[in-house]
């Protein structure tokens, strides 16, 4: 790199104008005896150089450009860190709205498809339930029929209270047939003085077989008919 020099005068007479008020400063300048290298001041001072002038400033720039790039770095670096992570944060949020929504069409579906399979499975659950609460009502009714006959087969009493039950609806009656099956009317035969003290005012009775009567009697009077027989109570039982 070359070191700075004066200007001389015949490079002074070709860059300044040609002016007459000029002329003496240009010959001041070109008796002006430019001190050489040899013939510097004793106090060291010496023309400034390209590398004392330059170079510092050429330094700054460069410390200016480097600082510069390295900001645009760290923005960049910043701004797709964020970036990055601003777009992994939407993505989860989508994925997630993503699966909610189809987990819910899911459900949806599912929902429907069950509606659809208990809209056809009901009408045969309402026709099973109907049969079996006909089919539990007919076994309790066959239950008790048996346990009537059972207990009319074993216990006579029972007989005589059936005959007393139905002569208490028979009131202001004096004579009364009664109709029985073929056993109670022989048990019964023998308590006759019974059967009319469970009716006031009733002087006569008389008792009659009839073996279409499996329990219970039918009770006639000039008042009316009482029909205590097993099978009338079994039917009032039905239709309850």
């Amino acid at each position: 790199m070359s070191n700075f020099a004066f200007p001389t005068l015949e490079s002074l007479r070709q860059v300044l104008p040609q002016e007459p008020r000029l002329a003496e400063d240009v010959a001041w300048f070109a008796e002006v005896q430019v001190p050489s290298k040899a013939a510097a001041p004793s106090f060291g001072w010496s023309p400034p150089t390209v590398d004392t002038v330059i170079a510092p400033t050429l330094d700054l720039e460069m410390e200016r450009r480097i600082a510069q790039e390295e900001g645009y770095r760290q923005g960049f670096a910043a701004g797709l860190q964020s970036g990055t992570e601003r777009g992994l944060s939407e993505g989860r949020i989508q994925g997630r709205d993503e699966v909610i929504a189809e987990s819910r069409e899911e459900m949806g579906a599912f929902r429907e498809a069950l509606s659809e399979a208990a809209s056809r499975v009901q009408p045969a659950v309402d026709r099973w339930r109907e049969e079996i609460e006909e089919r539990a009502a007919e076994l309790a009714i066959e239950a008790v029929r048996a346990l009537l006959a059972a207990e009319l087969a074993t216990s006579r009493p029972t007989a005589l209270g059936i005959v007393r039950e139905a002569l208490a609806h028979a009131t202001g009656a004096t004579k009364a047939t009664i109709r029985l099956a073929p056993f109670d009317r022989a048990e019964l035969a023998e308590r006759r003085d019974e059967i009319l003290a469970a009716c006031v005012g009733l002087r006569d009775v008389e008792l009659i077989d009839d073996a279409s009567i499996q329990g219970g009697c039918v009770v006639e009077t000039e008042n009316g008919v009482v029909d205590a027989t097993l099978a009338t109570r079994l039917s009032l039982l039905e239709a309850a």
